[in-house]
């Protein structure tokens, strides 16, 4: 009887003109702002291709410099873009895509997109991450919420349950036939994203956008259950609408624009002047303000006399100089690296208020799983980040090396490197978290979704048991 009442269900759906049209224009929006995002990001991929290829080309190009001039002048690393950001954007426009790389400091991302964009840039970005969270659980409402509740007050459902079907039975069946037809809504949009990957020869990404379809299809789930159970539970449609658009407007729009400025009250992060302040302080004053940096040289300095067994530094085999100089480096790295373990902690501390949030809100949780499958988290941008610090310090420790190995007897800061050094200077490369790694941090965001889809469906459950003909 389930299996009849489904093959009802999904056939009337499909037939239903609402449905139709209301399904058209979701997945007509879903596949163009995914094919404009998919041209975004070949563009912008082009263009940080070139801008890498042009900083390669200043660098070999700087002509006969002082190595530690050359760690002055620095390189531009920008973030490479990520394979799924045009499917679930995440924070990406929030975030920087270029690192400069210098020595002494340790600079945070810069270009971010969102920053010359307009308040209404904001609404103008559907995405099809917008459609999958936001429009499809507003269209699983337009077309569930009378399932129950508006057969009840054309006398219907008083037929149905006298012709000898359960009220579970008729759940089952209306809960089948309802996910078989809006499953179409979501597997297109899926579809497309994996034509276009395969077509982009990227087929390693499939896994993550399966993985993310397998948290959408939950989310899916959820929302298709607490419909059809509260449209069983009420006494007309016009209740269930209201009451389902209440918890839609809650889960969907509200507590996603909440959730980050909830996690801010409840886990502060220092703004960033005030950060670096606290890092240059550290590193001119020492951890414990009583160490400044004349004194920690100093003593590096008679050790590295020990060491070598002389008594000044005119009698060292190698630039004392450009010992200091590693000496220093090695120092404001260890405080930088410090530094950003602490904020990074912070913001780990704040994705674990969202989480909590996310019992409230599956949206949440189906969002959070769905940008770090796409790599565009805050968690991929640390992993981006800390590639490039550690290429920052590697280059910077390359060039001092080789004023350390100058004699003593020349003077360090007039010798000139040519372009044979900075031929055999390190490469940068990054390749981001890996599907493991994604799972291994961002598996209970899906046991969340899966938690609720369970708890949903028996919500359903129990109230189609109270179905009763008006």
């Amino acid at each position: 009887m389930i299996g009849a009442i489904a093959t009802q269900t999904w056939r009337s759906t499909l037939r239903d003109g609402r449905f139709r049209l209301l399904a058209a224009v979701m997945v007509i929006l879903a596949l163009a702002s995914g094919f404009t995002g998919w041209a975004r990001d070949q563009v912008q991929a082009t263009e940080r291709v070139a801008a890498a290829e042009a900083d390669q080309r200043n660098w070999l190009n700087q002509g006969a410099v002082n190595p530690h001039n050359a760690a002055h002048f620095g390189r531009w690393v920008p973030k490479p873009v990520a394979p799924l950001a045009f499917f679930d954007p995440g924070l990406e426009p929030q975030l920087g895509q270029l690192v400069r790389l210098e020595a002494h400091r340790q600079d945070p991302a810069r270009s971010r997109p969102a920053e010359g964009s307009t308040a209404l840039a904001a609404f103008a970005a559907v995405t099809p991450t917008f459609v999958l969270q936001t429009l499809i659980p507003l269209l699983v409402i337009l077309i569930g919420f009378s399932v129950f509740s508006g057969d009840r007050s054309r006398i219907l459902l008083r037929q149905e349950l006298a012709s000898g079907a359960s009220s579970v039975a008729l759940l089952g069946g209306r809960l089948l036939g309802l996910g078989g037809a809006l499953l179409l809504v979501v597997v297109l949009p899926l579809a497309a994203v994996a034509v276009v990957l395969i077509a982009g020869g990227r087929v390693e990404v499939l896994p993550r956008l399966a993985l993310a379809g397998l948290g959408y299809g939950l989310y899916l789930v959820v929302f298709l259950a607490v419909t059809l159970g509260v449209s069983a539970l009420a006494s007309n449609a016009r209740t269930a609408l209201v009451v389902l658009l209440a918890c839609w407007t809650l889960s969907a729009l509200l507590l996603p624009r909440l959730a980050p400025e909830l996690a801010e009250q409840v886990v502060p992060s220092p703004t960033g002047p005030i950060f670096q302040a606290e890092v240059r302080e550290e590193i001119e004053k020492g951890p414990t303000g009583h160490e400044p940096q004349d004194v920690r040289l100093e003593a590096y300095k008679q050790e590295t006399l020990r060491r070598y067994g002389v008594a000044t530094v005119e009698e060292l085999p190698v630039s004392w100089e450009g010992l200091s100089l590693q000496f220093g480096e090695r120092y404001s790295t260890e405080v930088y690296r410090r530094r950003y373990a602490e904020l990074d902690r912070v913001y780990e501390a704040q994705a674990t208020v969202t989480r909590v949030l996310a019992a409230l809100s599956p949206t949440l949780a189906v969002r959070a799983w769905s940008a770090s499958l796409a790599g565009t988290d805050q968690v991929a941008h640390q992993a981006f980040l800390k590639d490039a610090e550690d290429h920052r310090f590697t280059l910077v420790d390359f060039l001092n090396a080789e004023i350390a190995r100058q004699p003593a007897s020349v003077e360090v800061f007039d010798y000139k490197a040519g372009p044979d050094l900075w031929a055999r200077a390190p490469r940068f490369a990054h390749d981001g978290p890996t599907i493991a790694e994604v799972i291994d941090r961002r598996w209970l965001d899906l046991l969340i979704l899966a938690a609720w889809a369970l708890v949903a469906l028996a919500f359903a459950f129990i109230a189609a048991k109270r179905l009763r003909p008006a």
